[in-house]
């Protein structure tokens, strides 16, 4: 399920139903971020769909229930990245007003958690701390079909 918001409200149904492996996003992001992370503070942002639905910090407090969690909707990423905006200053403008509190936040991971967001890294780079590692929800899943 290479997307955040089909595997966040529909992964746990479908796993349920189908016999054969189902491979989602969610649980192979939450794996690397834990592992990644020293701190155990780790932000999520995603779609307001994939935020709502909780399936981030349910996974993550599930493998270590001391986690902190932030989870930021970030709902015009998606345009953005789609219109091809995504290194320009309306792309900036929006990261810096769905990002400005992890600027005072000591979070040290930050699970991208839209196959979309990759392509708006750069930017949410520069609107944020630079020692904040980025999770890349697609790499992880190719990691986990890979090794799978």
């Amino acid at each position: 399920m290479a997307c955040n918001t089909a595997s966040s409200v529909a992964y746990n149904k479908l796993k349920d139903i189908y016999k054969f492996p189902i491979f989602d996003v969610v649980t192979p992001s939450v794996d690397y971020a834990i592992n990644i992370s020293k701190t155990k503070k780790i932000c999520v942002i995603g779609t307001n769909s994939t935020i709502n639905s909780k399936a981030y910090s349910t996974a993550l407090k599930k493998i270590n229930d001391n986690c902190s969690i932030i989870e930021i909707a970030c709902p015009l990423f998606v345009p953005i990245i789609e219109e091809g905006w995504a290194n320009t200053n309306i792309a900036k403008l929006s990261a810096e007003k769905y990002l400005f509190k992890l600027k005072q936040s000591s979070i040290d991971t930050l699970i991208l958690g839209c196959t979309h967001y990759p392509i708006m890294a750069n930017t949410i780079k520069q609107v944020i701390n630079n020692n904040i590692n980025l999770v890349f929800s697609g790499q992880t899943v190719g990691n986990a079909l890979s090794s799978y």
